[in-house]
């Protein structure tokens, strides 16, 4: 039928409606449009908003009912959504609700919930006539009314404002104005107190929340609300009700005090015990859903869980001194062979170890120890997944890295207190199965997490950095990540290398120092490996501003040798107590070297048992921030201007290590691996004495770069972290001897080829302001270690890294005198004026 036919048509039709006079023939008419629905072919709305006018109410109620069949059509809703329809349906909803009107007032509901389906024209309209308060008042009207009419007006009119509400915020916030937020909660709350729930009624009440929750997520509804939904989960057995009501709580859950409400209120444990029932009746063939259903609300139940535990309130309350019903559950599905409640399991400890006092509580109750064999075990899965690709196996590769992943969280936390790290380690079993997990690892997510547990491990923790340094294959692995996209694996792999280098004593030249024990240098050994910012910044540099100033002559040796000196005063007053003695004592020792030519009057500074250096070692080992940091400073800047030894040598040579995977890591894709392998080879690097334990950690492929790459970490700890491991590494490879040329011909290449100019252009570039000044010291110490050599220097000038370095000194005012000179120092070489 062409379009003026149609209209002819349609005109017709509606002259026709127009001159019935019989009731029941106009009756017969409206029934037999009702009954074609939206496959009636005319526009007809002009008779049927004048029918809906009737005083006949059987003919409003058939008016009623066509518009409402007749807007189930998309584009027949678009004719009948109009100001003067919805207004004629607005008119016959504010009539009194009687058993007489009941029947007329449902089809009106049922035409106003159609018009309003997907189609903004009709809310709007709604909108403008504050139309919410007609329903809110119909719904009130009907709520305390079970009779089945007066009941499904009150279910047509929670849909209607379903349908309003869906159409966005500004829809469900007017509907939030009208009181339909309490309208809900006592639909809920009803089928609570009768223990019986009112199936449509309730999960449409839910579904107007859940709109509500994704129109405004970071709305908060109030503790009465999220209580009666609470509730509802309590007496439901209903699938499809309990989804409606996890998927609330789910998102009300992202705000701590829903947390809080969740806990206190047993909600965490009431869903622990209705997944354990909802199993059992699966696997005894009781429930009627489908797997995909169950499927659905298991992993519903078990994303509520952990959210909930997420709220340090919420977590505390669940633990609840380790006898806690929630976690008493979760280390039950440890040993679980069901791969959800498995991974749930292993996830809820995860955030359980969230505190030092229940890590020491899960460490003596051996949960760190079934924590590694869940991750050998699903490691195991992976290897053979990776092996034998075209197999079957009994479990999926998504379901086998998420059990790493959390394992490895998990693993990872409860290493964190440094009690629990001496305990790993010395039970040692962590890091060798971890180690070498590392090279066969290909998921992002599995290494970010593993080379964090991998950094934690290493730090403080000697023997764990020599293994970390040995295993040939995880460092490539590692250099790998170190070059990922992957932002945390990306970071964690030259942390890895950093945390490893960066307590490496660079030379015998440096026995003398750091062998004795009462020497300072001995003392900032300690510090530069402290916890402590502070003091863990400022011993290297101390060390380092007092030897750069001192001719590389026999005349030091007089630091070690002289006993009895005013400098042995001062190094009582070091060991004080108060805190100025103590803080000045050595500072007035490190001024006082600095300035001292190189003859014997240093001799009695150094060699007094109790120097700063013991000072500093010992505070370098100090929880507190300050020393702790200021003490690996001193040992910094002393180290980078003396000889280095060939126990760095291998790091630049030996291409076959586990320094490789690292270095591997720190270049993928994913965020959390690619971070976590630089922070591993860092941290490793750090706590490995002065022996050979580190040349496969320069040797491996990659490790080098990643460390250079680390260096533009968007935190200033990193880039801390890379920093010092780079000078020391420096400060052993750049001796400029015959027998030493192949290696730092080696290490240059590397520098050169991981664009080491660029890096620190950049870095200065982006930071010049806000770059803490512990960072820029050490820096310029790194620079002036390095422009020592030609290509290097080419490289930085290339790089411009001079102009760099003077848009630096003037955008700094808090750089000392020495400071700034060792920078011009620096510019002048670089620059080569």
């Amino acid at each position: 039928m062409d379009g003026s036919t149609a209209k002819k048509s349609a005109s017709f039709e509606k002259l026709v409606i127009q001159n019935i006079e019989n009731v029941n023939d106009l009756k017969a008419k409206l029934n037999e449009i009702i009954t074609a629905g939206k496959n009636y072919e005319y526009d007809v709305s002009s008779c049927l908003k004048d029918l809906l006018k009737s005083s006949d109410q059987s003919i409003v109620f058939l008016a009623a009912r066509a518009i409402s069949e007749l807007a189930k059509c998309e584009k027949k809703r678009d004719i009948y959504a109009e100001k003067e329809v919805i207004d004629t349906i607005l008119s016959i909803l504010n009539k009194e609700v009687t058993s007489d009107s009941v029947d007329t007032l449902i089809q009106a509901c049922r035409a106003l919930g159609n018009l309003c389906c997907d189609c903004d024209t009709t809310r709007k309209i709604i909108l403008e006539k504050n139309a919410v308060e007609t329903l809110h008042n119909v719904l009130n009207t009907c709520m305390n009314d079970t009779t089945t009419p007066i009941h499904e007006l009150k279910v047509l009119a929670l849909k209607t404002m379903l349908n309003y509400a869906i159409g966005g915020q500004e829809f469900s916030e007017s509907l939030i104005k009208g009181g339909i937020l309490e309208d809900a909660r006592k639909v809920l709350v009803q089928s609570f107190e009768r223990l019986q729930i009112d199936y449509h009624a309730v999960s449409t009440a839910l579904l107007i929340l859940s709109v509500i929750n994704d129109n405004d997520p970071e709305f908060v509804f109030d503790a009465e609300i999220n209580m009666a939904v609470l509730n509802i989960l309590k007496i439901t057995r209903n699938l499809e009700v309990s989804e409606l009501c996890l998927e609330h709580l789910h998102t009300q859950a992202e705000h701590d005090t829903v947390k809080t409400l969740i806990a206190k209120e047993g909600g965490v444990n009431l869903v622990c015990v209705r997944i354990e029932e909802l199993l059992q009746k699966h696997e005894d063939g009781e429930l009627t859903a489908d797997d995909n259903a169950v499927d659905t609300v298991m992993k519903q139940a078990c994303d509520f869980i952990i959210i909930v535990l997420t709220g340090d309130e919420a977590m505390n309350i669940l633990y609840n001194n380790g006898v806690g019903e929630v976690y008493m559950t979760m280390v039950k599905w440890m040993d679980s062979k069901n791969y959800q409640l498995l991974a749930t399991s292993v996830l809820a400890i995860g955030n359980f170890a969230r505190r030092d006092d229940y890590c020491t509580q899960m460490m003596d109750n051996k949960i760190y120890d079934k924590l590694l064999d869940i991750f050998e075990v699903y490691h195991n899965f992976s290897v053979r997944m990776q092996t034998n690709p075209d197999e079957i196996h009994p479990i999926d590769k998504s379901t086998v890295n998420k059990i790493q992943h959390a394992s490895l969280s998990a693993l990872r936390n409860l290493t964190v207190s440094p009690a629990n790290k001496r305990i790993a380690a010395a039970q040692g079993r962590a890091a060798p199965l971890l180690i070498s997990a590392l090279p066969n690892v290909s998921d992002y997510q599995v290494a970010y997490k593993l080379l964090a547990a991998l950094r934690m491990l290493v730090d403080g923790q000697e023997g764990v950095a020599r293994r970390v340094a040995g295993a040939r294959d995880a460092l490539r692995a590692a250099a790998r990540w170190g070059r990922a996209e992957h932002a945390g694996a990306a970071g964690e792999a030259p942390r890895l290398l950093a945390w490893t280098v960066r307590l490496l004593p660079a030379d015998p030249a440096l026995d003398s120092t750091v062998q004795v024990p009462h020497t300072h240098a001995h003392t900032h050994a300690r510090w530069g490996r402290a916890e402590h910012a502070g003091a863990a910044g400022e011993a290297p540099r101390l060390l380092a501003w007092t030897v750069r100033l001192l001719p590389a002559d026999p005349a030091l040796d007089s630091i070690v040798q002289v006993p009895h000196t005013h400098a042995h005063t001062h190094a009582r007053w070091g060991r004080a107590e108060h805190a100025g003695a103590a803080g000045e004592a050595p500072r007035l020792l490190a001024w006082t070297v600095r300035l001292l030519p190189a003859d014997p009057a240093l001799d009695s500074i150094v060699q007094v048992p109790h120097t700063h250096a013991h000072t500093h070692a010992r505070w370098g080992r100090a929880e507190h921030a300050g020393a702790a940091g200021e003490a690996p400073r001193l040992l910094a800047w002393t180290v980078r201007l003396l000889p280095a030894d060939p126990a760095l040598d291998s790091i630049v040579q030996v291409p076959h290590t586990h320094a490789h995977t690292h270095a591997r890591w720190g270049r993928a894709e994913h965020a959390g691996a690619a971070g976590e392998a630089p922070r591993l080879l860092a941290w490793t690097v750090r706590l490995l004495p002065a022996d050979r334990a580190l040349d496969s950690i320069v040797q491996a492929e990659g490790c080098i770069s990643s460390l250079v790459n680390m260096l533009l970490a968007s935190h200033s700890l990193m880039q801390n972290e890379a920093i010092l491991s780079l000078t020391l590494i420096s400060i052993h490879i750049l001796k400029n001897t015959t027998d030493n040329m192949e290696m730092e011909t080696n290490f240059v290449t590397q520098l050169i080829q991981s664009e080491i100019g660029k890096h620190v252009s950049v870095l200065i570039e982006t930071n010049c302001a806000k770059m803490p000044l512990e960072v820029a010291e050490n820096l310029i110490a790194f620079l002036d270690i390095t422009s020592k050599n030609n290509t290097i220097v080419s490289d930085y000038k290339e790089s411009k890294v001079h102009e760099s370095l003077r848009k630096f000194v003037e955008a700094r005012k808090n750089f000392s005198a020495e400071l700034k000179l060792c920078i011009e120092n620096v510019i002048s070489i670089i620059s080569g004026d």
